[in-house]
């Protein structure tokens, strides 16, 4: 893991956790998840040469919905980027 990651995992009390694994299944996603970033480059992430790799470059974004987003952005609209029906963006407008 890298250092800034495991220095704010241990912040956060999650060093040796990954987030969601305590719920059940949610693991089996996970593992599924670092697999993918193993075979291929994933935004500007090279290709992971490991598992532990593959989880650090998952765990350097988190995805917000809506309500968190009404929650960093109060008295902003909140806009729904969207294509083929699903929302692919998140925006706040004030």
């Amino acid at each position: 893991m890298h250092r800034r990651t495991h220095a704010r995992h241990q912040r956060a009390g999650m060093a040796d956790d990954v987030a969601g694994e305590a719920v059940g299944g949610a693991g089996g996603l996970q593992r599924r998840r670092a697999a993918i970033v193993r075979r291929r480059a994933c935004g500007y992430h090279p290709r992971a040469q490991s598992y532990a790799q593959g989880r650090d470059i998952l765990d350097d974004a988190r995805l917000l919905d809506a309500n968190a987003m009404a929650a960093l952005f109060p008295g902003a609209v909140i806009e729904h980027g969207r294509f083929a029906g699903l929302t692919k963006s998140l925006i706040a407008i004030r």
